[in-house]
């Protein structure tokens, strides 16, 4: 949805050690806790929007990152998962935040366990809501489009970019990213469409696709190529706690047989599985929830 807060800053830029650009949205409260969201793939800075008016709510600063290439961030190349926590980090303490929360949505979710990975001592918690995993935990209930991005990820990596870039025309404005997505919502699942229209979730989404590929689509490709490998970290190894997991048994997206795998691997994960919930309408019904459980310590 379009933010209500007329103080949400949503065009954000960081300059780096290294000289690169990091671009960042906040929304929610400006004094809240804080957590940082991992977007999805394709995503960027504003698709947590749909989280602004419950985060000002329930007292938490919302603040979304445009990974790189996509959004207003620099393009990085040679980049790996565990590359992003010192970009976290850096702007952590460019905002004066000590610890935080840290969310990863879809295909944020390896971006915030490899936080929760690398930099536990910065964390209060991590949550993984409709997560990819690694895929060697298999992809038994994902759709036929993902399963295609994935295995060309894995075998077939150098047909990403002309893939992707065949979706993104559709995205190459925020009009026609309004339609686009108007018009895909008949291929989602039951809970996904109603949660979509009951929270006017599909604006949100359709200006972040739109917005991810501002540059082009050679970030979302570099990173659909990172899935493909390994991660740098095993789930096993990950020590974080608290670390939560929630994920819709409905989801065609991800299928949750690859969120129960993973969830059996991440050690002391509290994981709730909803039955009447997809990929979408997971986060979208579930605010209080996710957010509640992000700050219960």
């Amino acid at each position: 949805m379009t933010s209500t807060n007329s103080s949400a800053k949503t065009a954000q830029t960081l300059q780096l050690a290294d000289g690169r650009s990091l671009g960042y949205a906040e929304y929610g409260s400006d004094d809240g806790k804080p957590l940082i969201y991992c977007h999805g793939l394709p995503g960027s800075r504003l698709e947590v929007a749909f989280l602004d008016q419950y985060a000002r709510h329930a007292g938490v600063r919302l603040i979304s990152i445009d990974r790189p290439g996509m959004g207003l961030s620099t393009f990085q190349p040679g980049r790996s998962f565990l590359d992003w926590p010192a970009d976290v980090m850096a702007l952590a303490d460019h905002l004066q935040i000590g610890r935080f929360a840290v969310l990863g949505m879809s295909g944020g979710s390896p971006y915030a366990q490899a936080c929760a990975y690398t930099i536990p001592d910065r964390l209060i918690s991590c949550g993984i809501v409709s997560g990819i995993e690694p895929l060697a935990l298999g992809t038994a209930g994902m759709n036929r489009g993902n399963r295609l991005i994935f295995f060309c990820a894995r075998r077939l990596p150098w047909l990403l970019t002309p893939l992707i870039g065949l979706g993104a025309r559709s995205f190459q404005t925020s009009e026609r990213a309004r339609r686009a997505m108007t018009k895909g919502l008949p291929q989602l699942v039951k809970p996904d469409r109603e949660a979509l229209l009951a929270f006017d979730g599909g604006e949100s989404l359709a200006l972040s696709t739109a917005e991810a590929y501002r540059q082009g689509v050679r970030g979302a490709a570099y990173e659909g190529r990172l899935y493909g490998r390994e991660w740098g970290f095993r789930l096993q190894d990950i020590r974080m706690q608290p670390l939560y997991l929630w994920h819709g048994e409905l989801d065609t997206n991800v299928g949750v047989a690859m969120a129960r795998a993973a969830a059996h691997l991440l050690p002391g994960c509290v994981a709730t599985y909803y039955p009447n919930d997809g990929h979408l309408s997971t986060p979208l019904n579930h605010q209080e929830e996710i957010l509640t459980a992000l700050f219960r310590t």
